[in-house]
């Protein structure tokens, strides 16, 4: 007997074997593995997962520069001591960007000064009665091809130079010290958003195939329609783009290389099945 359940049951067969053929002309092509079928069989429904999958080259490269200030005698000894760090680093990092495009920037979100103590050990704890101040700043450059060099001198005024975290927490004396992130690859917003409702597209198409490769080997053809179809997410369920970033020593610009961002979207799609048009070509 041919009915709703058991289509969607020859369905599921086959598209393991539509699935395991799809594996296989990836991994030839070197390309992302399609993603484990999962069905649902009831009522003639039949549930795929497609997936959408589109890189980029990275278009802008942000870095964080944390600037802080310790065991001053005031809050202001502490605010001046970090804004001059601060102006002197904005200098430096401003020949790292290009100024003729206007969504590159070397941005301060300013800082407050608060008490301070450091703590060395259970007997041991200095600074006590003073200040520190900490400000950020955020460095975006679209100069991706040769920023490894312009970076260079930036990391050289912090990691070699007087702006370096000394390493003697004991020291009660006033310290200015300077701290890099590891650059991150981005995409602009507009681009990502491009991306993401493409890979969509292309997740959607990617269970169409499936579903078409599947219902061939199961009855030669049949009738269908896509009922819904729900977006995955790892997490909050909002679009995920996700970059990387290597760098083979943490005072070597001249290592710093970077990835193309992957966009990756997962959907699961439900088809409607019609039994009878399976029967008529069995």
């Amino acid at each position: 007997m041919t009915d709703s359940l058991s289509l969607s049951g020859r369905i599921a067969a086959a598209s393991l074997l539509a699935a395991a053929t799809m594996v296989a002309g990836c991994a030839a092509q070197q390309t992302p593995v399609a993603p484990s079928v999962r069905l649902t069989q009831h009522d003639g429904t039949t549930k795929l997962v497609g997936e959408g999958r589109l890189s980029h080259a990275p278009q802008y490269i942000e870095v964080t520069i944390n600037v802080q200030s310790e065991c001053h005698a005031t809050p202001l000894a502490a605010s001046e001591a970090t804004d001059a760090a601060a102006a002197r680093i904005i200098k430096v990092a401003r020949s790292v960007i290009d100024p003729s495009n206007a969504k590159d920037g070397v941005f301060s979100r300013g800082g407050f000064s608060r008490p301070f103590h450091r703590y060395v050990h259970s007997s041991l704890t200095v600074c006590k009665g003073t200040f520190q101040q900490q400000s950020t700043i955020v460095l975006k450059s679209s100069r991706v091809a040769s920023f490894p060099s312009r970076f260079a001198q930036l990391q050289r005024m912090i990691l070699a130079g007087a702006m370096r975290k000394p390493a003697d927490t004991r020291s009660a004396s006033p310290i200015t010290y300077a701290t890099l992130s590891t650059p991150v690859p981005r995409l602009y917003f507009e681009t990502r958003e491009r991306l993401e409702q493409k890979a969509l597209a292309d997740a959607l198409d990617n269970a169409r195939k499936k579903f078409q490769a599947a219902a061939k080997v199961a009855c030669g053809n049949t009738r269908h329609r896509v009922a819904r179809f729900v977006e995955r997410s790892a997490r909050s369920g909002r679009p995920i783009p996700y970059g990387r970033s290597t760098t083979s020593s943490a005072t070597c610009a001249s290592a710093l290389a970077f990835d193309a961002i992957w966009i990756n979207k997962l959907l699961d799609v439900y088809f409607d099945v019609d039994a009878a048009s399976c029967r008529q070509r069995s």
